[in-house]
């Protein structure tokens, strides 16, 4: 397999995992599983890069003191003497690592300076860390006024070492309990982690992971209490109710997730994502048949019968995410031609109509598939999400209920997996039409029930807000 298939298949199997993790975050019970899963990285809306082993070491030294010791490791400070433990108490510390002459860095001084702008009155430390080589010909910005941005060189590459950096740039972040909170943070989240940390306490960061084993714990009490219920519907054998979706001002306020950033605008408007797009479905070409996808997030990857790893393993997890989110979610694979696979041309029977029909329908009755697929070779996702044909694995989306793409991923973007889970839950949790319909679905289930009137409107208010973990979802169908 060439190198770069190696990576995409690599690539789309951790994605494929982070569907399994985000479908069993409400699908425990239904596989026997009693206690809560261990958390392995917290706060998953804080996106994070780096993959593997490295990855796996990274979480399990996040919410543990900062090794202060590394301070020691650094020389040539510029803008204020050398850090230590005392300095940084009751502080959040920014560490941005940087070589000057690489052109990924080349934006990290004038990065550094802006959040040293808006956040160093408030307590942000911002420590700019240079590589071994070239530190004399680096650009040091100077420190904006009454703030603290401290310049540093890693001669030795020992504080790269000890915090186990693999490329410039990367970020981590000390909270203010003397904690590494967030180790090689995306450049996309940021600003986000930046400013939740700047608005904690010390006692509130110190504090952080027993509230996160708090809302797991609360997260398994829900579940349990859902799969108890003496319920006499179930979110198999609710009809598809008539509900009025909310109008575009609902869908423009709602907190979206972050997408990608629009390379064409940082130098104006630094952090400005590309818009969401409207993305159409084909009416023809749907087996089993189209699904309903009217209150739900639909997720879209697309995939090659020729290529084995755009759909194995992800008609797997595919399926074992609908199965867990029956009501909330809709999965579509869509049949898509890929002129191009890792910088080589396909050839052109490869994308023949007539020839991918026959393949799809082989596809169709080879398994039972749980979710829906299309044949969508007329018009590509990809070709739909921005016109770039050039992914070296298929592109994977997700959709609001009012039909935009509000988040997509590329297969050579790092920390795709955990970004992947924060934006689904994100979805799952603002989404005004998700909303609407569980309204309407919890009303219809308590009048099933025989609720008091009360009763129902106390379940149409707990309905919305409620996370999709909270819905207990049926087993997986007998094989």
């Amino acid at each position: 397999m060439h190198r770069n298939d190696r990576r995409a298949a690599g690539w789309l199997m951790r994605t494929a995992g982070v569907l399994a993790v985000a479908a069993s975050t409400g699908g425990a019970l239904a596989q026997g599983a009693g206690k809560p899963a261990p958390i392995v990285v917290a706060e998953t809306d804080i996106a994070r890069e780096g993959e593997g082993a490295r990855r796996d070491a990274l979480n399990k030294r996040e919410r543990k003191a900062f090794d202060s010791t590394l301070w020691a490791k650094l020389s040539d400070w510029t803008n204020g003497k050398a850090l230590t433990a005392t300095d940084t108490k009751d502080k959040v510390v920014l560490i941005a690592t940087w070589t000057g002459y690489l052109p990924t860095s080349r934006r990290v001084p004038a990065l550094a300076t802006r959040l040293a702008e808006e956040h160093g009155k408030k307590g942000l430390i911002v420590v700019m860390v240079h590589g071994e080589q070239q530190w004399d010909k680096a650009s040091k910005p100077a420190a904006p006024e009454g703030t603290a941005l401290l310049v540093a060189h890693d001669a030795k590459g020992e504080f790269r070492q000890g915090l186990d950096v693999d490329a410039d740039p990367d970020f981590y972040l000390i909270d203010r309990a003397g904690q590494l909170r967030f180790a090689d943070v995306t450049l996309e989240a940021l600003d986000t982690a930046v400013a939740r940390l700047i608005a904690e306490d010390s006692s509130s960061a110190a504090g952080i992971s027993d509230r996160l084993m708090t809302e797991q714990a609360e997260r398994e009490r829900a579940q349990r209490r859902a799969t108890t219920a003496n319920t006499q519907a179930t979110f198999t054998n609710i009809p598809e109710l008539p509900f009025n979706l909310p109008d575009a001002s609902e869908y423009e306020k709602a907190k979206w997730p972050r997408r990608p950033l629009d390379r064409s605008k940082q130098q104006e408007e630094r952090g400005a994502q590309l818009p969401a797009k409207d993305i159409r479905l084909p009416d023809e070409g749907w087996y089993p048949s189209k699904p309903k996808t009217e209150g739900r997030i639909v997720i879209v990857y697309d995939w090659h019968p020729r290529i084995a790893f755009t759909y194995n393993p992800m008609f797997e997890y595919a399926d074992q995410l609908q199965i867990q989110y029956p009501r909330d979610v809709v999965v579509i694979g869509a049949l898509s031609t890929f002129p191009n696979v890792a910088g080589r041309q396909m050839e052109k029977k490869d994308n023949d109509p007539a020839e991918l029909a026959k393949d799809f329908e082989r596809f169709t009755k080879s398994r039972v598939f749980r979710h829906a697929l299309v044949n969508n070779s007329k018009s590509p996702i990809r070709s739909q999400a921005d016109g770039d044909e050039e992914y070296i694995a298929p592109v994977l989306m997700m959709l609001s209920s009012d039909g935009k793409a509000r988040w997509w991923i590329r297969a050579e973007d790092e920390g795709a997996p955990v970004a992947m889970e924060s934006a689904l839950l994100d979805l799952l949790k603002n989404d005004p039409g998700v909303q609407a319909r569980r309204k309407v679905e919890a009303e219809w289930i308590a009048r099933q029930q025989g609720k008091s009137e009360a009763e129902v409107q106390a379940a149409i208010e707990a309905a919305a807000s409620a996370p999709a973990a909270d819905k207990a979802p049926p087993p997986p169908p007998a094989p």
